[in-house]
């Protein structure tokens, strides 16, 4: 793979990442709290963040925000970086013809790949989001690497990410690249217009289909560091909630999921495309 290649994915990624984060954090701190906060259960979106804003200050809506904000830098990077190099590498073995085939491969492998990282960003993210006041990132990290070590203090809820990632990043990508060729040569949509939609519609596709996943993952996560590994298990944690709130449990913070991946994976796109164009 020419360095040029290599270049402009890790520094289009990087921006597309950071751009993501800054346009969406808040509607993700709301689908925490509505995931894994019990008094929020039941909460539109909207009245989540208003409870939130009217509470504790427009601020809060952004807490646990810097952590998620410098680490999207290295792993967008990361991820469409192992995503363009599987891409071309499986358009070499299965030809050109076989496009949605290799961006669907291209990008579980990519989301598999970047998924320890994720997990590690999504444990300070949610743990700072659930405790107030928001330990550091820096004093979190350290807290459970000296309590626990970096498999059981950094792991917590890995076994989720790792299928969750690399299936919904498969789909991402096609999903992507699908719908921003339709919207441009069956609609004839301005670029920027149709990279904006697809990149929106990308994010609500891969982030639905996982959503009952996701929410068993940010349960995980919520749980105190010393909660023994028997009530960390997905399996347990999904039982439990499944007895306690019926199906529903799954489908908790949906609405406010969808809301946060069509805002976050537009503005991913749109960052990412216009920092390619420029770095071509």
């Amino acid at each position: 793979m020419p360095a040029s290649d290599l270049v402009r994915d890790l520094g289009s990624g990087s921006i597309g990442g950071m751009c993501g984060i800054l346009a969406s954090h808040p509607l993700d701190n709301a689908k925490t709290k509505m995931q894994a906060t019990p008094e929020f259960q039941g909460y539109s979106t909207w009245r989540v963040l208003r409870e939130i804003s009217n509470a504790e200050g427009n601020l809060a809506l952004y807490r646990g925000m810097g952590f998620p904000l410098c680490s999207a830098m290295g792993m967008n990077a990361l991820l469409f970086c192992v995503q363009g190099l599987s891409d071309r590498a499986l358009t070499t073995i299965f030809g050109q013809e076989r496009e949605r085939l290799n961006s669907l491969l291209s990008g579980c492998i990519a989301g598999l790949i970047q998924s320890p990282f994720v997990n590690l960003s999504e444990v300070v993210k949610i743990q700072r989001q659930v405790n107030s006041p928001p330990p550091s990132p820096v004093s979190l990290v350290k807290e459970r690497l000296d309590r626990f070590g970096a498999k059981k203090g950094l792991g917590q809820g890995l076994t989720a990410t790792m299928p969750k990632e690399s299936f919904s990043y498969g789909l991402y990508f096609l999903v992507y690249n699908e719908s921003r060729k339709y919207f441009q040569q069956s609609w004839h949509m301005h670029t920027s217009i149709a990279t904006f939609t697809a990149g929106g519609l990308a994010g609500c596709a891969a982030v639905g289909c996982v959503h009952p996943i996701d929410v068993v993952k940010s349960k995980v996560q919520a749980l105190p560091m010393d909660t023994p590994d028997s009530e960390q298990s997905i399996v347990k944690v999904a039982r439990e909630g499944f007895w306690k709130d019926g199906p529903t449990f799954f489908t908790r913070g949906f609405t406010a999921s969808l809301y946060r991946a069509f805002v976050a994976n537009a503005a991913v796109f749109s960052g990412y495309e216009l920092a390619m164009s420029m770095l071509r």
